[in-house]
């Protein structure tokens, strides 16, 4: 008999864990279940809303008018041209965007062709401009004057040292803006030191020949920042009261910035090698091929001064 009660004992004991597994089995069994189904519910709905998200900014973007393409001009391949030897005997100056020219004008001498803007010598540098060139002698410390051999000159003292009967001037736009007392004066004082600094230089030499050339603009970036006196406004106002005075007194003056500009008139940022107006090697392709069509009209009597220079385009 009591062998028979402890049978029966352990048969209700295995019966009552085998059913509390069970139990406990089909416990967890569920929450996994619900689990599993919140969770697929869960990324239903993101993706529900992924979707719907993207459709939303497909339904905009489809809407929104594509920027127009800036239509600037292509950059081609150096290469010689006789009409080069125009340029024989001739002096250029300026700040750091003529700098920069002269620099790979006698790269492509060596790599192109050696008669690449024939003889003519580059005597520009950093900050030049009509107003250091009054302000400034040789014998100011860090002066921002042409040097010529070693030797620093102000603009009407080149010509003698150089030889050169032709002395090219880039309009130094953000050396001599920059230096005005305000930004409300900036464009009537730079123009001022530009009248001033041309005076000095034919009344020393009379027979000189003087080209001017304009200020090249800002990129959007650059434009858009907080530097009032330099703004494409202001070089453009600039650019236009020099080649009105260029007119009224005979001096040729030729446009190099606008086969710069995009569509909206600004320095393109695809020649920029700065984002603000320093030009990249390639692009001064461009100042390459204006100056040459310069030359050209010149030989063939043709030349005509702009009678302004081209609008800005809003933006």
């Amino acid at each position: 008999m009591q062998s028979f009660m402890k049978k029966l004992i352990a048969l209700l004991l295995t019966a009552a864990f085998a059913l509390g597994v069970c139990a406990c089995g089909a416990e967890t069994g569920g929450d996994s279940s619900v689990s599993e189904a919140e969770s697929v519910e869960s990324t239903e709905s993101a993706e529900s809303t992924e979707e719907s998200s993207e459709e939303s900014v497909a339904d905009v973007s489809s809407k929104r008018e594509p920027r127009p393409k800036d239509p600037i001009r292509e950059l081609g391949e150096i290469k010689a041209d006789s009409v080069d030897s125009f340029f024989n005997n001739s002096v250029f100056i300026g700040y750091s965007i003529m700098m920069h020219f002269g620099r790979y004008v006698g790269e492509w001498r060596e790599s192109v062709d050696e008669s690449i803007m024939g003889n003519a010598l580059f005597c520009a540098g950093v900050s030049m401009g009509f107003t250091t060139d009054r302000i400034h002698t040789p014998d100011t410390p860090d002066n921002a004057l042409p040097l010529y051999q070693g030797k620093a000159y102000n603009f009407a003292d080149l010509p003698a040292a150089t030889g050169c009967d032709t002395l090219y001037i880039g309009l130094s736009g953000y050396s001599d803006l920059k230096r005005a007392e305000s930004a409300e004066n900036c464009v009537q004082q730079a123009y001022r030191e530009a009248v001033m600094g041309i005076g000095r230089i034919r009344d020393k030499n009379p027979d000189l020949k003087i080209v001017i050339l304009s200020s090249t603009y800002n990129t959007a970036i650059y434009d858009a920042l907080p530097e009032a006196r330099c703004s494409n406004e202001k070089v453009y106002e600039y650019n236009n009261m020099v080649l009105n005075y260029c007119n009224g007194k005979g001096i040729d003056f030729v446009d190099v910035s606008t086969c710069l500009t995009d569509h909206r008139g600004r320095f393109a940022e695809e020649y920029a090698n700065d984002e603000e107006y320093h030009i990249i090697k390639e692009a001064y392709y461009l100042w390459l091929e204006e100056l040459r069509a310069y030359a050209r009209a010149k030989t063939e009597g043709a030349w005509k001064n702009p009678e302004e220079m081209p609008t800005l385009p809003a933006a």
